[in-house]
């Protein structure tokens, strides 16, 4: 692999920078040259672009892209690009990297900011320059990637496998918006838990889900590893208050907790504060050291299985008549979680029997509903169905959007009936994620397997998150 240090470049096959990274290079070697690149044109002409530069206002993240970004291009062309860090103007042509159009022109005047709201990022080739900008740090890498695989020919396959070309590059002059249907994005699959490779699937929510799952006794590379809160209370608390426990067939059993009882609530407020205050990020790889120093915790996990038998004590019963749904206990303790801590992201889960949303019930803008899509239809897009689940799904998420608009929609990619089974279909998977579109749902996730790795995972991982992170609009300078 190739790897760039602040402007150094050098090649080391042997060290390579991913332990088990096969990298296919259709590559001859060739003498860089020392003056400007000889094999990058626009519009068929070479106008000795050098350099690629960084906002110091991205930092750490800018100069990481910027690495990233020079490493690619010396294997695809064979030309070493520095990397400089952009204080001022930098006088000769250059690919910019940066968050910020409007306060770091460089000739690049002709972007507005109100070009960049509701976007991903830019791509913007002019006579001499290439801008790659992004309206924060964390899609820089993003923004990166998706230039190196649209305009460079880049094919990232998998996590071992990656398909560099060697050839000269011609760009006609122009801006690419990246617009994306789906803002949010994460694929939770142990291949995606390496933060570059998911910003390579056009993911930016894996890094965040990495960086902020900093809980106490998760296997290391897990995202999303829980499906009861129980990890936020001390271990002896069953033991302590079975007062708190789930009633089940006339006996408190710590399966589940009551979630209506308002003596549970500081439990939990203590748990999350303990994660504030002691968490431990997760061991990444030194490389990637200056994705993990810029993430702060702000998402916690608070959701549980519907699989599992939830309290049937009377006050229970009573919240879940009063708001015509079996997980309105649940939602009103993370909805309390939610306002006690406005700084943070509390996300839940609404799968089977709690996928029926609450009425007469005020949800707080940081709590996110989890709408699991788990007993979907694998032959069937949910237009096209005669299941009386399916059809209900578009009707309940019209009720969870009425009531908010931090609705993220999770699908299982992974197949329960014969593993070979290449699931789901993707002209209907394709279906089903225009009607997510359609609803204006902000954020999708995709369940995969974490352990086993079936087959067709690393192909289910690249199709769908192409599926939903590539859309773009393009317009001639």
């Amino acid at each position: 692999m190739i790897s760039t240090h602040r402007g150094r470049t050098e090649l080391n096959l042997l060290n390579m920078r991913f332990s088990r990274t096969l990298l296919i290079l259709l590559f001859t070697f060739s003498v860089a040259s020392e003056s400007h690149a000889q094999s990058l044109f626009i519009d068929g002409r070479n106008p000795g672009i050098s350099t690629v530069s960084w906002e110091s206002s991205s930092d750490p993240l800018g100069l990481f892209a910027a690495d990233q970004l020079s490493d690619y291009l010396f294997a695809i062309t064979g030309d070493t690009f520095s990397v400089v860090e952009e204080k001022e103007e930098i006088g000769s042509p250059s690919i910019h990297i940066g968050i910020s159009p409007v306060e770091s022109t460089y000739g690049s005047s002709d972007i507005q900011i109100q070009e960049i709201e509701n976007i991903e990022g830019i791509i913007h080739i002019s006579e001499n320059d290439i801008y790659l900008y992004a309206p924060s740090p964390e899609n820089l890498l993003t923004v990166v990637f998706a230039f190196l695989e649209d305009f460079c020919g880049c094919r990232f396959i998998t996590g071992e496998l990656e398909i560099i070309k060697k050839q000269k590059l011609n760009f006609r002059t122009g801006k690419t918006f990246l617009r994306p249907s789906f803002s949010r994005r994460s694929i939770l699959n142990s291949t995606c838990a390496d933060p570059v490779f998911a910003a390579k699937m056009r993911l930016n929510r894996n890094s965040s889900a990495i960086a902020n799952g900093r809980i106490k006794a998760v296997p290391r590379g897990m995202i999303n590893p829980v499906q009861n809160p129980f990890y936020l209370l001390e271990n002896s608390f069953s033991v302590r208050f079975p007062e708190l426990l789930s009633l089940i067939n006339g006996k408190r059993t710590p399966v589940q907790l009551c979630y209506s009882s308002a003596a549970l609530q500081p439990h939990f407020f203590s748990g999350i504060e303990d994660l504030l205050n002691n968490s431990i990020l997760y061991n990444y790889p030194k490389q990637y050291a200056p994705i993990a120093a810029g993430h702060q915790m702000n998402r916690v996990d608070f959701s549980l299985s519907d699989r599992i038998e939830t309290c049937q004590c009377d006050q229970c019963r009573i919240l879940s008549e009063k708001h015509k749904s079996s997980g309105s206990p649940l939602f009103t303790t993370a909805a309390a979680m939610a306002d006690y801590f406005p700084q943070l992201e509390i996300s839940t889960l609404a799968e089977q029997k709690s996928s029926r949303p609450p009425t007469a019930i005020m949800l707080p803008d940081n709590l996110q509903i989890r709408y699991s899509m788990k007993n979907l239809s694998a032959n069937k897009s949910i237009t096209n169905t005669i299941s009386k689940r399916d059809k209900n799904i578009v009707s309940e998420l019209r009720g969870w959007l009425s009531l908010t608009e931090n609705i993220a929609v999770e699908f299982t990619l992974e197949p329960e009936t014969h593993p070979l089974m290449l699931y789901p279909n993707f002209y209907i998977h394709k279906d089903n994620l225009a009607v997510m579109d359609n609803l204006n749902v902000d954020e999708v996730i995709f369940k995969g397997s974490e352990i086993s790795q079936l087959p067709f995972s690393n192909l289910r991982t690249y199709i769908v998150s192409h599926q939903c992170g590539t859309v773009t609009d393009q317009q001639k300078v």
